[in-house]
């Protein structure tokens, strides 16, 4: 936790625009909205075995393996707490998916522990 806002690590997802790739009348590659975080620039911290993000690559579409690359932005809901001097990113957070320009939102921190 970072304040009140859970920590993002790689696995997080979110939810971007389509992607609509070829252009109309083709229907898209894949119109995936679905988002999950691939790797951080700054794995050197763990929570819970599992890398903490401070910027880093995302990928859209049909998970679990997507068709869209995007990009992690740097944290705007934290403001302090950082890993070699770049923000850690929390939910709440942001990402761009590169085809579009579409802005991608973290809704969960992907800490959950799975069963």
């Amino acid at each position: 936790m970072v304040d009140a806002a859970e920590v993002l690590v790689e696995g997080a997802t979110g939810k971007g625009i389509p992607v609509i790739q070829p252009p109309p009348p083709a229907g898209p590659i894949d119109d995936g909205t679905d988002v999950k975080v691939q790797k951080s620039f700054n794995s050197t911290i763990k929570a819970n075995g599992k890398n903490i993000v401070a910027l880093g690559i995302c990928i859209q579409g049909t998970l679990p393996n997507g068709t869209w690359p995007g990009m992690i932005l740097e944290s705007t809901v934290n403001k302090t707490v950082t890993i070699n001097q770049v923000r850690i990113n929390v939910v709440g957070d942001t990402a761009i998916t590169l085809p579009n320009g579409g802005i991608v939102n973290f809704k969960a921190s992907g800490q959950a522990v799975e069963v």
